[in-house]
């Protein structure tokens, strides 16, 4: 959770990764291209 507040906070934006997309490398990527990602947390078993 401080990970997404600390992000807001300073001007960042979260990306919410629809179940589909996170399923597959190539719409994965994708989003993360399109959206401009520059920091990426995830839990180990994503």
């Amino acid at each position: 959770v401080w990970e997404i507040w600390g992000a807001l906070l300073h001007g960042g934006h979260l990306v919410i990764v629809p179940q589909l997309v996170s399923r597959s490398p190539e719409d994965f990527y994708t989003l993360l291209c399109s959206t401009g990602v520059t920091v990426l947390n995830q839990t180990p078993s994503a």
